[in-house]
């Protein structure tokens, strides 16, 4: 949606390092005080908005998938070094502990966030950035950027089937001191993902 000075989009993130999920609302704003939105040439001041959880509950929650992912390494080696196939099938029981962990984690966390939200005020729930702190924009794959590819690694090309044309990626400021967060915003059309794009380069 395009008002004067400012374009809106609404989007669903991916639950990437900058710790928002689930729906999001994204504003485009003229940053230069002169009205003169949408020259390509002016800093725009993107403001994104939406459920976000804590540093701490995030990463330990990515750290555990992780943890748990590496143990399938053991879990398939041991029982042949050893000759023991049947201990082979703790791997779907690990498998299925992984699956709890990350589905769980991913409804609970952000929906609590919703939830705490609720009552607080829209700027609680906002982080805003200057398009001159956004770098690595990309559309479709290439979201999963980091650790995270450890800690769901059969899931990113599942999502990447569903991610081209219409995902956009970035790397952008958090809160106070966090600096290269990546952004992974699954826009509603194909459209919106080529203007969203296009403003943040």
């Amino acid at each position: 949606m395009i008002e004067r000075d400012q374009i809106k989009f609404e989007a669903f993130s991916y639950r990437t390092s900058a710790r928002f999920g689930s729906v999001v609302e994204i504003e485009v704003k003229d940053n230069s005080g002169q009205g003169n939105y949408p020259d390509e040439n002016t800093d725009k001041l993107i403001s994104i908005t939406g459920p976000r959880i804590g540093g701490g509950s995030y990463w330990t929650w990515i750290i555990i998938q992780v943890i748990l992912m590496l143990c399938f390494i053991p879990a398939v080696i041991i029982p042949i070094v050893l000759g023991h196939y049947y201990y082979l099938f703790f791997i779907p029981a690990l498998f299925l502990v992984h699956l709890a962990v990350g589905g769980l984690g991913a409804a609970a966390f952000w929906e609590m966030a919703r939830l705490i939200s609720f009552d607080k005020d829209r700027e609680e729930n906002t982080i805003s950035f200057k398009k001159s702190g956004v770098k690595n924009v990309k559309i479709g794959k290439g979201w999963a950027r980091g650790i995270i590819w450890l800690a769901i690694p059969y899931f990113i090309p599942l999502v990447n089937t569903s991610a081209i044309d219409i995902c956009v990626s970035f790397e952008a400021p958090g809160s106070a001191g966090e600096t290269n967060l990546v952004y992974a915003m699954h826009m509603r059309t194909k459209e919106d993902a080529a203007v969203f794009a296009k403003l943040l380069v």
